[in-house]
């Protein structure tokens, strides 16, 4: 066996380590280089972009725009996001509109128009059912129309609307007898759907 110092071989290894070390630390600047970057330009503006989604959520609200920042597929998925909102404005204005139209032709309409809810209560009157019954529409939300008629008329009335409802049919010139708020008799035709 020869035992001589191997110099050449142990600076070998020395620069094998070295290599290594260098080569970790590099990596390692790369990495957080490289995840900096990624949260920069990616991550932060994707946080940014579901913030403001969850926000126009929240407020229930289509006014706002999501900030659009770039050309990449981002800016486009923003850009997308801003045509949709664009879009579900205007048909929220568009049925804004068409309900006060609506409304409107209710009001000055000469027939009473109500609404019940599925217990048969009213959730909506028109104004003319003051011309007609004497009772103003806020007095009229939360009743029944049986209680706006004499006890045998409710009870005729309540057979027949108890066999419409089973049926969901539409009501279509039923005749019956209400009571003014001052006492006299009215006798309405009622049509409805249901």
């Amino acid at each position: 066996k020869v035992s001589c110092p191997r110099s050449i071989y142990a600076r070998g290894e020395r620069a094998r380590l070295s290599s290594l070390v260098a080569l970790g630390i590099f990596g390692t600047i790369f990495l957080l280089l490289g995840t900096g970057f990624l949260h920069k330009v990616l991550l932060s503006r994707l946080a940014s972009l579901s913030s403001t989604v969850r926000e126009i959520a929240s407020r229930k609200t289509v006014s706002t725009r999501v900030a659009v920042v770039g050309k990449d597929e981002l800016a486009g998925l923003g850009r997308d996001i801003n045509i949709m909102l664009d879009g579900l404005e205007q048909s929220e204005t568009e049925r804004l509109r068409s309900e006060e139209k609506l409304r409107n032709m209710v009001e000055v309409a000469s027939d009473w128009i109500w609404e019940v809810d599925a217990q048969g209560r009213y959730t909506y009157a028109s104004g003319q059912v003051a011309r007609i019954l004497g009772y103003e529409s806020e007095e009229i939300i939360g009743k029944t129309p049986f209680d706006f008629m004499p006890p045998e008329e409710a009870q005729r009335v309540g057979e027949i609307f108890s066999r419409i409802v089973a049926d969901k049919a539409p009501i279509c010139f039923l005749e019956n007898l209400n009571l003014h708020r001052d006492g006299h008799q009215v006798v309405l035709e009622t049509n409805g759907v249901p």
